[in-house]
C-alpha cells in the first residue's frame, strides 16, 4: 500500500475520528472445501481518518476482494477489520453489514439512464427519507459546484463525457456523508488525460 497524499493537520483533526480503518491479518480463501483459491494472504493495514491510501497489485491479487470485505460485500475467512475502532468483521461475525458510512464507486459505474445527473445525485437520501426532495437537490448542487460539474444538472449521463459521467458517481457516492470513500478502479477505462483530470477533481473534492 502506499500513501498518495497527506493531510494538513487541520484536516487530520477534523478526520482522525472519522474513518479511520484497521485490518488484522486478514485472509480469504474462496471454496475453502473445494479448490481452496487464497485471494488475500495475512494482510494488515492501518489507514488513517482522513488518510488517501491505494493497494497497488497485479490483476488478481486481492485488492478488490479486500475493499468488498470492507464495504460489506464478501466474507472474509479470518482476521478482523475495524472501523473506528468499531469491529466490522471478524472471527465471530465474517461479514461486515455494509452501511452508508462505506461507499463504494466501482469500474463500471450505475448512474440511472432516464435521470438526470442532478437527479442520480439527489435519488439516494430522497429513497432513504434522509433528506426531502428539495433538501436533497440544493446539497446535490452544491457537491456539484465543488466537483466543477456546474452546468450538467439537467444533461443526461449519456449526454456528457465518460470523466463528467465518474464525476456524477463520486459526488452521489458522498451525499450520505460517508466515513469511508471505496473506490475500486474507477479511472481505469479512462484516457490518460481523463484521468489526469479526473484525479485532479478527486483531490479538490476531498
Amino acid at each position: 500500500s502506499a500513501t498518495i497524499r497527506q493531510p494538513d493537520e487541520q484536516s487530520l483533526s477534523s478526520a482522525a475520528a472519522k474513518g479511520a480503518i484497521r485490518i488484522e491479518r486478514v485472509n480469504k480463501v474462496y471454496d475453502p472445501q473445494g479448490a481452496a483459491i487464497q485471494a488475500v494472504d495475512d494482510c494488515s493495514l492501518d489507514i488513517g481518518g482522513g488518510e488517501i491510501c491505494m493497494i497497488v497489485g497485479p490483476s488478481g491479487c486481492g485488492k478488490t476482494t479486500l475493499l468488498n470485505a470492507i464495504a460489506g460485500f464478501h466474507s472474509i475467512t479470518n482476521g478482523s477489520i475495524f472501523l473506528d475502532g468499531e469491529l466490522l468483521c471478524g472471527p465471530d461475525r465474517p461479514r461486515a453489514e455494509p452501511g452508508p458510512d462505506r461507499v463504494v464507486v466501482f469500474q463500471n459505474g450505475a448512474l440511472f439512464p432516464w435521470q438526470t445527473n442532478l437527479e442520480n445525485i439527489a435519488f439516494g437520501p430522497i429513497m432513504q427519507g434522509a433528506l426531502s426532495k428539495a433538501e436533497a437537490f440544493d446539497k446535490a448542487r452544491d457537491l456539484m459546484a465543488t466537483a466543477g460539474l456546474l452546468g450538467t444538472e439537467d444533461s443526461y449521463p449519456g449526454e456528457v463525457s465518460s470523466g463528467v459521467r465518474r464525476r456524477v458517481e463520486i459526488v452521489r457516492a458522498l451525499m450520505n456523508d460517508p466515513k469511508v470513500l471505496l473506490l475500486d478502479e474507477p479511472f481505469r477505462a479512462l484516457d490518460s488525460l481523463t484521468k489526469s483530470v479526473m484525479h485532479e477533481a478527486l483531490l479538490n473534492i476531498y
